[in-house]
C-alpha cells in the first residue's frame, strides 16, 4: 500500500478543526519513514525476491519497530502528543485524535496488501497479512478506491481559495500521486540497499510538499 495510504489523510482533511493536510499526509506514511530511516541504518530490513508474485517483489524481513502493531500504537501516540501540542488549544484532542489513527491505520491497510511480515509485537513472532500484493485483480482497484474515495471527500469539504492554484492543486497531487504509484508497480524494481530507502523517502517527501501546497491552496467549504 503507497498512494492508498495518502486516501485517508485527505479523507480526514479539509474540515476547520482537521489537522493541515501536510500533517495528515506525514501521519499515515510516519511508519515508512521510520521503516525506510532504520533500513538505511541496518536496524530493520529487507531483500529483493525476484521470484515473488503480483506487485511488489521484496521480502520485508525485519521490521518489528516500525511495522509491529504494537510499534504502529506507539509511533501514533507520539505523533500524535507531539502534534496535539503544536495545535491550537482547541483543536488539541481533535489533532491527537485524527492523527494517532492515521498512524495506525497505515497498519491496517499494510494487514489487506502485505505478504505475512507484520508482527503484533516488538520482537519474533507469528507475522501477518492477507497478501492482496500476490493478485493485482485485488491490490490495484483497492488502492485506488481508497484514494479515489479520499480525494472526493476532501474536494467535497473543501474549496479553492481564491482564483489561484487552488483550482488545479488538487488535480495535480492526485497525478503526480498516481505516477509514482504506476513507478512503484510497473517500473523496474529498485534493488539497490541504499537507493531504495532513498528512493522511499524522496517519494514520501515529494508527496509531502505537495499536500501542503495543495492545504494551503483551499478552505473548508464550511467557512
Amino acid at each position: 500500500m503507497f498512494v492508498g495510504h495518502y486516501g485517508l489523510a485527505l479523507a480526514v482533511a479539509g474540515g476547520r478543526r482537521s489537522p493541515p493536510l501536510g500533517l495528515t499526509f506525514v501521519a499515515v506514511q510516519a511508519m515508512d519513514f521510520g521503516f525506510f530511516g532504520l533500513s538505511l541504518a541496518g536496524i530493520e530490513r529487507w531483500r529483493p525476491d525476484a521470484d515473488l508474485p503480483g506487485l511488489n517483489p521484496f521480502e520485508l524481513s525485519f521490521m518489528p519497530y516500525t511495522h509491529s502493531l504494537t510499534g504502529a500504537a506507539l509511533i501514533g501516540l507520539t505523533f500524535g502528543v507531539l502534534c496535539a501540542l503544536a495545535a491550537p488549544r482547541a483543536q488539541r484532542p481533535v489533532w491527537f485524535g485524527l492523527l494517532a489513527a492515521l498512524v495506525l491505520s497505515h497498519w491496517g491497510l499494510d494487514f489487506l496488501v502485505h505478504r505475512p511480515d507484520l508482527p503484533l509485537l516488538i520482537g519474533d513472532g507469528a507475522r501477518y497479512g492477507l497478501g492482496f500484493w500476490n493478485d493485482p485483480r485485488i491490490a490495484i482497484p483497492l488502492e485506488m478506491a481508497v484514494l479515489f474515495g479520499g480525494a472526493a471527500l476532501y474536494a467535497r469539504r473543501t474549496r479553492p481559495a481564491g482564483a489561484g492554484p487552488g483550482r488545479y492543486a488538487l488535480p495535480a497531487m492526485i497525478q503526480v500521486l498516481l505516477g509514482l504509484q504506476a513507478f512503484n508497480w510497473f517500473g523496474p524494481a529498485i534493488t539497490d540497499p541504499l537507493l531504495f530507502p532513498l528512493a522511499g523517502l524522496g517519494a514520501y517527501v515529494v508527496a509531502t510538499v505537495l499536500a501542503i501546497w495543495t492545504g494551503r491552496s483551499r478552505r473548508p467549504a464550511e467557512a
